[in-house]
């Protein structure tokens, strides 16, 4: 029977759609099987890399200098350095391998010329049997003029296409940013005008360019670029309409150009916000700006007298610019295959909100015809790998066969990345990651790294803990392997080898050492497939560390504000004896609690968004150092109000910056307030003063900070003269004086709270507790203590009760029931001393049991018992 057109084809798209999921299917993909590995470190600005045939990788840093990371010995040599100028964003910015270099050897290098800083250039070198870059090789394919003094959006996205011998190479507009479309065609707007370069026709700037290198250092124009008429355009323009082509990448199959574009800073004024852009060019066209971004929408044209017009024609757009020496009339727009704007994308909410730097490529093809145990699964086969430079993700793209958008996934999220630059895909499939590091410029800590997929069995990981780690002979250590563990569930088997033919199998011995030196122990796990891990650690027996103790002030006392504390310290040593005073240092330091690790809740909010992509604690970066806005701000009082107003609205120019800091209207005025409270507290917090001696004093208010309900840590150390050719050992103590009045939201630990900005009535961070829930200030003494006051707010009926060492432990203070309250309340309660240094945990209990939340804990005062009146006298 004669099937009709219509339902053949039906039946044609469901098999292809039934092969295709089948093909995917045929091998699953468990994001807990993806490995991360540091490759290389240390890297200067690396902006681009390449891999080549054996499995090296080139990278160029911006300063000039090419490098190698070499598989086969796992070591990075330098190649060379090309004489450059660095400005800006201009330096060596590109790099490629050509499609033959396991043959000719040659490279291509995208720079700005040491001699001839006002223009870019594209030239191809050549690395010789020595591994090094012989500058007298090179072969200029081709040089175009630049504006020096405006030397941002220079691009550098450089990229072989090995199956068509193409070299694609992106470059920018050459405008820096500033608030508004880059369309500014009056006398004084040279650097406000995009429409010199990026719709230009005449002008290489702001394009994806398409060549075809010659052997002989020239080039040819392939077929299908974008103007076939040299009166119409350049010949090597395959896209136009590019603010920043900084990195390009191509799809091997389909010859598809895909590039991250980082949209302007503008707001619906100027006719649309700003978007940041991936883009992908499945033909030759326009790209749209500065006329256009996102999903083609339009800016407005600006007059000769700056004044805005009507808005531009993504259908029949007109380059009116007197800077334009190409085509008036361009190609119609093109919209982005995907854009998203610095406040959370309604569109696309899973690319996230903050600051945006779009990356794209590479695209993935699965081979079954590469070896590799580690190269990524089938999973991906035919994906668009992009990234966010300032975001620090990567993500999945899926495209349709006619190269539209049919979803997006996340990829190893598991993983933190800093500012990832490029990605490239290894010859056994695995990726390689460039990280840039984390500042904007003058970075040194940038890595190489590989992700790689482990099937099959993964091997377990060993973790060995043992106390004491020295001592004098003999000395018994206890060891540990609990911690190890196995990502496939495994039961594990240990072997422990404490040399001497002394063994265990036990998973936590102990061990006696008799002979003084320094014992190497090892630790080998294997789990039920025979998988190895091992681990090791020293044991230093015959020198035993000082012993240091510290007799005053005792641990878990209070303190009030500005007081100077007296401290006394011993210290003994078993071989030394009486070390000298003058080697043992004591500090001062406040923080916000007694545990080490615990975070700011203003600070664990910045940690989650894009904060640190542009600032850090203590250098410039693209903004300035959250220091240098402490110091700036210390004697403002209403900077906190200002700064919290600020993050929410963005802005540019306090610090003289071009880099506009983004809007963030996705967070609420109060927890923009908790950041400002995190950064202004950073010149409270200098650091510790330190003095030498056994006795002495501290002042609470050391570097000028001002103690808002924290802790004042009291560390003592000293190193020893070592012992039997043994190394010196240190050792320390510590004690925690706390502030008479205790912020609640600056416990330590808690479970079922919330910390919450109370404006009203300038209460600031507050606790805010649960039914059950509790909050846990860790180290506390409460010898002469007389009472708890407690700043509080209920909700509901409730009852707060003080309890030492846990939320079961012995009750050591409790409030009357309390009914809810329209403010705050002050409530004093007497202590009942447990005795000891104990942990204290505040509990919120109602009854029956209330939903949602039931109180607020603003602070709690610790008072001291009143001496009797003869002893005042």
């Amino acid at each position: 029977m004669c099937q009709p057109p219509r339902l053949r084809l039906l039946l044609i798209g469901a098999l292809v759609l039934k092969a295709a999921l089948c093909a995917r299917a045929a091998e699953s993909f468990d994001p807990a099987r993806l490995e991360r590995e540091v490759l290389a470190a240390g890297f200067h600005d690396p902006l681009q890399m390449d891999a080549l045939p054996n499995g090296d990788v080139l990278i160029a840093e911006m300063h000039g200098t090419l490098k190698r990371w070499r598989a086969a010995t796992r070591d990075v040599i330098e190649v060379g350095r090309v004489p450059v100028t660095v400005s800006v964003e201009l330096g060596l910015i590109g790099v490629a391998a050509a499609g033959d270099f396991a043959q000719s050897g040659n490279v291509f290098l995208f720079f700005c010329p040491a001699a001839k800083r006002d223009s870019l250039r594209l030239a191809r070198f050549t690395i010789g049997g020595d591994g090094r870059l012989d500058l007298g090789s090179e072969k200029v394919l081709l040089e175009y003029p630049i504006e020096f003094n405006g030397a941002i959006h220079m691009g550098g996205g450089l990229v072989f296409d090995k199956a068509k011998g193409h070299l694609i190479l992106g470059t920018g507009d050459n405008a820096p940013p500033f608030d508004g479309a880059a369309v500014d065609i009056s006398p004084g707007g040279l650097m406000r005008d995009a429409l010199r370069s990026s719709g230009n026709s005449q002008d290489l700037r702001g394009k994806i360019l398409r060549i075809r290198p010659r052997a002989d250092g020239g080039y040819d124009i392939p077929p299908g670029n974008l103007f076939a008429e040299p009166a119409q355009g350049r010949p090597e323009i395959f896209a136009m309409g590019v603010r920043n082509g900084f990195h390009a990448s191509v799809d091997p199959k389909t010859g598809w150009i895909a590039w991250g574009d980082v949209g302007p800073n503008t707001n619906a004024g100027t006719g649309s916000v700003g978007y940041d852009e991936f883009n992908l060019a499945t033909k030759p066209g326009n790209f749209g700006h500065p006329m256009f971004t996102g999903p083609n929408e339009a800016y407005r044209s600006l007059g000769a007298d700056g004044k805005p017009g009507a808005l531009f024609d993504a259908e029949r757009p007109l380059n009116h610019s007197p800077r334009n020496t190409g085509v008036k009339a361009l190609p119609p727009a093109q919209p982005a295959l995907l854009w998203y704007p610095t406040t959370a994308s309604k569109e696309f909410p899973e690319l996230g909100s903050g600051a945006r730097s779009a990356m794209a490529g590479p695209f993935h093809h699965f081979d079954a015809a590469v070896k590799s145990e580690i190269k990524l699964p089938q999973h991906f086969d035919g994906a668009l790998f992009i990234y966010e430079w300032t975001r620090n993700w990567i993500k999945v793209v899926r495209l349709t066969a006619e190269g539209k958008l049919a979803g997006i996934e996340p990829f190893a999220s598991q993983f933190v990345f800093r500012k990832p630059m490029d990605i490239k895909f290894a010859p056994d499939h695995t990726m390689f990651v460039l990280e840039y590091g984390d500042k904007w410029h003058d970075n040194t800590d940038g890595q190489l790294l590989r992700l790689s997929y482990r099937r099959g069995n993964r091997p377990p990981v060993a973790a060995l803990a043992a106390l004491p780690l020295a001592g004098k002979q003999p000395l018994e250590v206890r060891f540990d392997a609990g911690a190890s563990r196995d990502a496939d569930g495994d039961a594990l088997k240990f072997a422990w080898d404490f040399g001497g033919g002394k063994s265990s199998s036990e998973t936590a011995p102990r061990f006696t050492f008799t002979e003084p030196g320094q014992h190497t122990v090892a630790l080998k796990v294997t789990d039920a497939a025979g998988a190895v891990s091992e681990t090791r650690t020293v044991i230093t027996v015959g020198n035993a560390a000082p012993v240091v103790e510290i007799l005053d002030p005792p641990n878990g006392g209070f303190f009030d504000a500005g007081q100077t504390v007296n401290f006394q310290v011993r210290v003994t040593d078993a071989e030394d004896g009486n070390l000298a005073p003058e080697r043992v240092t004591v500090q001062g330091a406040y923080r916000a609690a007694r545990s080490g690790d615990a975070v700011h809740p203003g600070l664990a909010m910045m940690q989650r968004t894009t904060c640190f992509a542009c600032h850090t604690v203590r250098e410039k970066s693209a903004g300035p150092s959250y220091l240098e806005i402490a110091r700036k701000y210390q004697n403002d009082a209403p900077a906190r109000e200002k700064l919290a107003a600020k993050i929410i609205s963005g802005g540019v120019g306090v610090w003289g910056q071009l880099i506009a800091m983004p809007p963030h209207p996705q967070h609420t005025l109060g927890e923009t307030q908790l950041m400002a409270d995190w950064v202004l507290g950073l010149e409270r917090s200098p650091g510790a003063d330190a003095v030498t001696g056994l006795t002495g004093t501290l002042k609470t208010s050391a570097g000028g900070e001002r103690q808002d309900g924290g802790v004042f840590a009291i560390t003592a150390a000293c190193q020893d003269n070592g012992a039997a050719g043994l190394p010196p050992l240190r050792g320390s103590a510590e004690h925690i004086l706390h502030a008479r009045r205790r912020k609640a939201a600056l416990h330590d630990a808690s479970q079922g709270v919330e910390v919450v900005d109370f404006m009203e009535g300038g209460h600031g961070l507050v606790a805010r507790l649960t039914h059950g829930g509790w909050l846990k200030f860790s180290t506390v003494n409460l010898a002469g203590i007389e009472s708890l006051t407690l700043n509080l707010q209920p909700f509901a009926a409730v009852v707060l009760e003080a309890r030492a060492g846990s939320p079961q432990g012995p009750l050591v203070a409790q409030t009357d029931r309390l009914d809810a309250a329209g403010g705050f309340l002050e409530v004093t309660v007497p202590v009942s001393n447990p005795g000891g240094v104990n942990d204290l945990v505040f509990l919120a209990r109602t009854e029956p049991a209330q939903k949602g939340s039931v109180l607020d804990l603003n602070w709690v005062h610790f008072a001291k018992k009143e001496a009797p009146a003869a002893d005042r006298s």
